[in-house]
């Protein structure tokens, strides 16, 4: 495969909205290779503001490139199971979200291969040599060398074919509020975002908003860009400004000439699967022909997460209480 017939794509979503529904659906085509697991080396896209953009500008800050790569490096690590597990869980307890426990380890290194490996390390010395020296960093350089990591992390994973073009599936590689920042890396990339009602959503999200947030605190990680953080206060307040971010987001997936980006809806991928997959595919120019359904993704299992909030009970009065009040500011939408 030519470098340039590589294409990555990346599907995100904003929090328990069920992008992992694309991504098993297309790994059920057979133009499709799908690097296991959230691949969030780059900090869900953060990476590319706080270290590439800055770097293409000559004003990368020691400080934000040192947290990126910090958790650059933890994600190929091995998360040490159960010893890790076993101390995120006592830390939940105390509240006490230590990077020792909470970074995130994917072991990628082991799962990935030597060339991956070898890609990462070689960023990694590109940007420090870049931001070590006075003269006009080689951009070109540092935007090759993340193609290499994207592409060595997908042909791990799958042959590299010449009989027909692959696409290269990434979850969680780049989250809306980064994909220019990413596309100024990558041009080739592809993003797809799925939302979903956002009252399945709530009920979803609601019980982990404290951890959730205190964690990506910790850590330094925005996979939202969030300039807001949850200090204990209301839940409801976090949540609508999550929704006005991702509503935002999607204007700017949809405006006119952005061939490059596609939003779905997670209802529409569960009840609507054929419709939606050749929307899908069409989007990735891959032929409807090869895609083999039921074969990694079963809408019949994930209707189950459509509708939660039409089946709440007398026992749930509290959060009754609270998607009625976010439904004055939100409005319904028929699901």
């Amino acid at each position: 495969m030519t470098r340039e017939a590589f294409i990555p794509v990346s599907v995100s979503g904003g929090y328990w909205t069920g992008s992992s529904a694309v991504v098993d659906l297309l790994g059920e085509h057979q133009d499709c290779r799908v690097v296991p697991g959230e691949f969030t080396l780059f900090s869900f896209g953060q990476w590319f503001k706080e270290v590439y953009a800055p770097l293409a500008h000559g004003r990368l800050s020691p400080c934000k490139f040192r947290e990126n790569q910090e958790r650059f490096e933890s994600f190929n690590k091995s998360d040490r199971f159960p010893v890790r597990a076993i101390g995120r869980k006592i830390c939940s307890m105390i509240q006490f979200y230590t990077p020792l426990f909470f970074s995130r380890r994917a072991g990628m290194a082991s799962k990935l291969g030597a060339q991956y490996v070898s890609a990462c390390e070689r960023l990694t010395r590109a940007i420090v040599t870049c931001g070590c020296s006075k003269e006009v960093p080689d951009i070109a350089q540092i935007s090759a060398l993340v193609q290499f990591v994207l592409e060595s992390a997908a042909n791990s994973v799958g042959p590299v074919r010449s009989d027909r073009q692959l696409v290269n599936v990434f979850d969680q590689l780049v989250a809306p509020p980064y994909v220019p920042y990413a596309e100024e890396a990558e041009p080739r990339i592809r993003c797809i975002n799925v939302d979903r009602d956002w009252r399945d959503q709530y009920i979803s999200i609601r019980p982990n908003v404290s951890k959730l947030t205190a964690v990506n605190a910790r850590l330094g990680v925005k996979p939202w860009d969030e300039e807001f953080t949850h200090d204990g206060g209301s839940p409801i307040q976090y949540f609508l400004k999550l929704r006005e971010m991702i509503e935002k987001a999607k204007g700017a997936f949809e405006e006119p000439g952005n061939r490059n980006r596609l939003w779905v809806d997670y209802e529409d991928v569960v009840l609507e699967t054929a419709v939606t997959a050749r929307r899908i595919f069409d989007f990735l120019q891959i032929d409807f022909d090869r895609w083999i359904p039921n074969t990694g993704f079963y809408p019949e299992v994930s209707r189950r997460r459509i509708g939660k909030w039409r089946r709440l009970g007398n026992n749930d009065s509290i959060l009754i209480g609270e998607l009625e009040e976010l439904e004055n500011t939100l409005g319904s939408r028929d699901s």
